[in-house]
């Protein structure tokens, strides 16, 4: 019986792969909005443009905040960053990407992303560490590269 230990790099690889998915042109529900369309079919660029209503407006105060709904995604995506860098998993029930963009005014960054939440609902995402970028479209690509298979 294999144990959560020796499971790990799994599920690290399928969260990656998860990730990449949400991300890429044509494999959710993203339309082919014109930055995305740079972006190769089967990677993942400097930048996304995530449509669907991923942000709206605060209901006091003002501002943006996440939707409800796309909250454990944009958590996954923060979460797989922090990894990939070696920094652990960050705590909490948020992540600080979405911490950011919950206390902004819609445009912002943390140490791997530069935000602009629009009152359209869309969320443009530029990497910062593309570095990063690249283990994940290597990592989806063949994924093996967390289990020592490269």
């Amino acid at each position: 019986m294999t144990s959560i230990i020796d499971s790990a790099a799994d599920y690290a690889d399928e969260a990656v792969v998860e990730v990449f998915n949400m991300l890429r042109v044509g494999a959710s529900s993203h339309s082919r909005l014109k930055t995305n369309e740079k972006n190769a079919q089967f990677d993942i660029g400097k930048k996304v443009i995530l449509t669907g209503w991923w942000v709206q407006h605060k209901y006091s105060g003002g501002g943006m905040e996440i939707n409800y709904q796309r909250r454990s995604e944009l958590t996954a995506l923060d979460k797989v960053f922090h990894m990939l860098d070696g920094k652990g998993v960050p705590g909490g029930y948020n992540s600080p990407l979405i911490d950011a963009i919950n206390t902004s005014s819609g445009t912002g960054e943390t140490d791997f992303f530069i935000f602009c939440a629009c009152s359209n609902g869309n969320l443009h995402i530029t990497f910062k560490r593309l570095d990063l970028v690249s283990k994940i479209n290597a990592i989806a690509g063949n994924g093996t590269m967390l289990k020592g298979k490269r």
